[in-house]
């Protein structure tokens, strides 16, 4: 698939997740679990195209709906509910994405603790959550924390050692021997 193609096909992915918003809008279903997480998927697209591009206007329509869904999911009382889980992950990989790890933090560990509640810290979700949490608070201006860093990667690499994942593990165990005044 070419660039173009791609692009089109993104656009018209965008156009479908519209859509089906007004249809949840139109049943009275935007309030509700599936509605969240329709809202959640139509984020990350739109979370896709603002790191991509890196606008205001692109970062602030993805921002938006992913705080309409997490509304939704906290008025609801769904926050450990997977749907929402993977939401919150994937509002932290939009900001890791666009290098703002300040505020992908509290999502990844919202995100990571939302994953050991449901028991799936056998999942690539858990793999993939714990590394970015790391590499997170490794990176982070304000909330840089070498120690909390080194824990997530840990629980990475503890993770990727049970479900055999050596690619996430490789990038984890790298990450970890990198951070300066931690033993790995």
């Amino acid at each position: 698939v070419n660039a173009d193609q791609d692009e089109d096909l993104q656009k018209k992915a965008l156009k479908k997740a519209e859509e089906g918003r007004k249809l949840f809008e139109n049943l009275g279903r935007l309030k509700s679990c599936e509605g969240m997480w329709h809202l959640f998927v139509h984020a990350l697209m739109l979370g896709d195209v603002a790191a991509r591009d890196r606008s205001d206007a692109s970062i602030k329509k993805a921002v938006a709906v992913y705080e309409e869904a997490v509304a939704i999911g906290k008025e609801l009382e769904l926050m450990g509910e997977e749907y929402y889980v993977k939401g919150i992950h994937a509002y932290g990989i939009m900001y890791f994405l666009l290098d703002r790890y300040d505020d992908a933090a509290d999502y990844f560990a919202e995100a990571k603790s939302g994953y050991e509640a449901l028991g799936m810290t056998d999942t690539m979700f858990f793999m993939m959550c714990s590394c970015h949490a790391g590499l997170v608070y490794a990176k982070a201006e304000k909330k840089k924390d070498v120690k909390l860093a080194a824990e997530c990667l840990k629980d990475c690499i503890a993770a990727c050692d049970i479900a055999d994942n050596d690619d996430i593990k490789g990038v984890a165990s790298a990450a970890l021997e990198s951070l300066e005044d931690v033993a790995p």
